[in-house]
């Protein structure tokens, strides 16, 4: 019975799997990553960050020290580490989760252009 289930489930949305997997061939995205936009960033944007900070970019903005642009980063990632937790928990725990979340992103959309290596 459990199977049977399983099986009229999965054949309900086939024609929707299908759907979203030829909108991500033809345009490189399904409609499915627009149900929660912020959602489909943070979890785009955050491996990517990491990944830029262990590798130690080549450069950093000419105002900025090595060391201080470590710092900016690092707490652009805190930001969205602390997005994805209020995601998951479906709410902001603290006060000062939402202070850092604003401060990191701040910073993300001033620096954005800075990201390369």
């Amino acid at each position: 019975m459990f199977y049977l289930h399983r099986l009229i489930a999965f054949i309900r949305r086939l024609p929707r799997t299908l759907r979203h997997a030829k909108q991500r061939i033809v345009r490189g995205f399904s409609d499915r990553e627009l149900w929660s936009l912020d959602m489909t960033i943070e979890r785009f944007v955050y491996p990517r960050l990491l990944a830029f900070r262990d590798k130690g970019p080549a450069g950093y903005p000419s105002r900025l020290t090595a060391e201080k642009w470590s710092m900016i980063i690092d707490q652009i990632i805190l930001a969205f580490e602390l997005l994805m937790i209020d995601d998951a928990q479906g709410t902001e725990a603290w006060d000062e989760i939402d202070e850092n979340e604003r401060y990191g992103l701040k910073l993300f959309g001033k620096y954005l252009t800075s990201l390369w290596d």
